[in-house]
């Protein structure tokens, strides 16, 4: 395998040629250059493993001033009754399935909660980090409902469909 020169596609080419078949889906969505290639990739040193893509997006600094916020709101919250695995919110830092509540008093506070809006799109609402206001939660939170309560009723539907078959077929 010789390849001339010193260019980027070179090293790239020699790089996926070394490495065995499950090492090759190993890259940056952004720039498509290898992980491994640290010194050629260019990337900013952020104190993450392979830094930041120069090709990604910029981060979102509101999103990551409400993250902030949230991290040290979460320092004054107690956490109890871990169940799962222990996932832990994008938000806060603190695990989903936890028991939360503020430290002095004791009201549990609402927990970590999975909605799909409209579009069907998952959203998560952080407690400590109140991520989504008020008037959209409880419009996510009826939304809920309403799509549990028509998944209910179809099963139930189907369920008399089956029941009526199998009394006529009796």
């Amino acid at each position: 395998m010789n390849y001339s020169g010193n260019t980027l596609e070179g090293i790239l080419k020699l790089l996926l040629s070394s490495y065995s078949s499950h090492h090759i889906h190993l890259h940056i969505r952004y720039c498509n250059i290898p992980l491994s290639a640290r010194e050629f990739n260019k990337h900013i040193d952020d104190g993450t493993r392979y830094g930041r893509c120069p090709m990604a997006p910029q981060p979102d600094l509101i999103l990551e001033a409400v993250k902030a916020a949230a991290r040290e709101r979460a320092k004054r919250v107690i956490v109890g009754n871990v169940r799962g695995k222990g996932r832990k919110c994008s938000i806060c830092g603190l695990p989903i399935t936890a028991d939360l509540r503020e430290m002095g008093s004791d009201i549990y506070m609402v927990s970590h909660e999975r909605f799909y809006d409209k579009d069907k799109h998952s959203v998560w609402y952080c407690p400590v980090g109140e991520n989504i206001g008020t008037g959209e939660l409880e419009e996510l939170r009826t939304l809920k409902e309403n799509r549990r309560q028509e998944q209910q009723r179809k099963k139930n539907e189907y369920k008399r469909k089956r029941y009526r078959e199998e009394q006529e077929n009796a």
